[in-house]
């Protein structure tokens, strides 16, 4: 099977199903957002002190499967303690090219860590992110 027989909502998910899953994201209260909730960065902090652990969806904005897994995750949180030590941090890579629903804005993120941050949004984003 080639890519061209696959139907076009399995391959681009309309602009529409991002938006809704970016809401979900940023309205979930089964972890704290971190200063912004736009940021799209949320955390589960356990009751005791351990390691940090961050996981990274949509560095591609049209890459919506990472942001589903954390919605379940943060489901999962709100039934169970899944966490009793540490912190895990929920990071949307590319919060504007997701809600787009496109790879990125004006550069390719992931890019963007190996040289100098440009003014780029997603060379801010990557300068946000080192920090």
């Amino acid at each position: 099977m080639s890519y061209s027989n696959i139907p076009s909502k399995i391959l681009l998910p309309s602009c529409q199903d991002h938006i809704d899953l970016w809401q979900k994201f940023i309205q979930h209260n089964a972890a704290t957002s971190i200063r912004d909730p736009h940021l799209g960065i949320k955390q589960i902090v356990g009751k005791y002190p351990g390691p940090h652990i961050c996981f990274t969806a949509a560095v591609h904005g049209n890459e919506p499967v990472g942001v589903k897994a954390f919605l379940h995750l943060l489901t999962l949180a709100q039934e169970i303690p899944i966490l009793t030590r540490g912190t895990l941090s929920l990071i949307i890579g590319n919060p504007l090219a997701f809600q787009k629903g496109v790879r990125y804005i004006e550069e390719d993120l992931n890019r963007s860590f190996n040289h100098k941050l440009t003014s780029s949004i997603e060379g801010q984003r990557a300068g946000l992110l080192r920090r």
